[in-house]
């Protein structure tokens, strides 16, 4: 700030000293005396300029500054020092300002159309099988209930669209703990054997009514560190979609891959695939590559793929996909194992 406001009044006194020197000059004034007035002159002007730019137009500028340098805080790892203030600085910084304002703004609008989406899908989702209770009830109620067949089937489809509901409520509240930062991730050492068997178990008989072959291959008795339950989760939902996706007789492969510090897991499938345009927004919530494929294949909560990634996430892992038309899908995705400390590594090695 002084450099800039010592450069102006710099400026303006050499300025008005001059325009004084020529009048004195003109007059034919004493040499001596033109010097003194002209030393006297430079000062009091500079002086004067300078506090006068100061409490006019630095003091505000400095106070601007301030309140940039507070907005762009938490945006910036390197703030410019308070020397290198200027016009030309702010001026930069008032961009830089604009910029990242602009983008929030874009985030934002992203932000709301993404809420207005997700509160559509939700409503829809919650209808459709509110509605088909609702019918079957309706009507057994208007007679259907003294046909024993007819009742039983009504009643079991209206007990299968309840457990829709509630699974999706279940899942809506997953990811509610999820983005209020309340999912705890509960870490111990398993092997991946023991949690993907139980998954496979009690997907079984879904995949033998589509006579589909299961196959687990790899280090399966590779040990991990994360949360048991969760990753359970993860394996019954991208199984589940292995076997509603796959195609009647095909195959879905879990293979083990054991790393020095991770292991990683695909889950693949010999089935119908996913459209290239489609991959980057599969687990979005609700979100359907083909929402007529989704009816033929049944009912489901449109939230599985999104919550395995809030799971993997809450991990500090990721999970990807690649899928071709026609020929399957594969899920990619790694899990931590537990880290030795060298100092253990150490005491088992003098132990032994």
């Amino acid at each position: 700030m002084f450099k800039t406001n010592n450069q102006i009044s710099l400026l303006f006194a050499s300025l008005t000293t001059l325009v004084v020197l020529i009048v004195m000059v003109v007059l034919k004034l004493n040499a001596t005396v033109i010097f003194i007035i002209g030393v006297v002159t430079y000062l009091f002007v500079f002086l004067a300029y300078r506090f006068l730019l100061y409490v006019l137009v630095f003091k505000k500028l400095e106070i601007i500054w301030d309140r940039m340098q507070s907005l762009r805080a938490n945006k910036s790892k390197v703030l410019l020092p308070d020397s290198a203030f200027g016009i030309d600085t702010i001026s930069r910084e008032l961009e830089a300002l604009n910029r990242e304002k602009a983008k929030e703004i874009d985030h934002l609008k992203e932000i709301e159309k993404y809420r207005k989406e997700f509160l559509g899908n939700v409503a829809h989702e919650l209808r459709t099988p509110a509605f088909a209770v609702q019918g079957f009830i309706e009507t057994l109620l208007n007679g259907a209930h003294e046909d024993e067949k007819l009742r039983a089937r009504f009643l079991s489809n209206a007990s299968r669209n309840i457990d829709v509901l509630t699974d999706m409520l279940e899942d809506l509240s997953t990811i509610s703990r999820v983005e209020n930062n309340k999912l705890e991730v509960n870490l111990t050492e398993f092997t991946i054997y023991s949690v993907l068997s139980e998954s496979v178990e009690n997907l079984e008989m879904a995949a033998q009514d589509r006579g589909i072959k299961m196959i687990l291959r790899g280090a399966l008795d590779a040990k991990v560190y994360a949360d048991a339950q969760k990753i359970k989760q993860v394996f019954n939902n991208l199984i589940s979609n292995s076997i509603k996706y796959g195609k009647d007789g095909g195959v879905t492969t879990i293979s083990i891959f054991d790393g020095k510090n991770a292991v990683q897991i695909d889950v693949a499938d010999n089935g119908i695939g996913i459209d290239k345009k489609d991959l980057p927004r599969i687990f979005e919530r609700f979100y359907r590559a083909d929402k007529s494929r989704s009816r033929r294949q049944g009912i489901s909560t449109g939230l599985g793929l999104s919550i395995v990634k809030h799971f993997l996430d809450a991990h500090d892992q990721q999970i990807t996909a690649r899928s071709s038309l026609g020929q399957g899908t594969v899920f990619s995705f790694t899990l931590p194992k537990k880290v030795v400390s060298s100092s253990a590594t150490v005491s088992e090695e003098n132990a032994a």
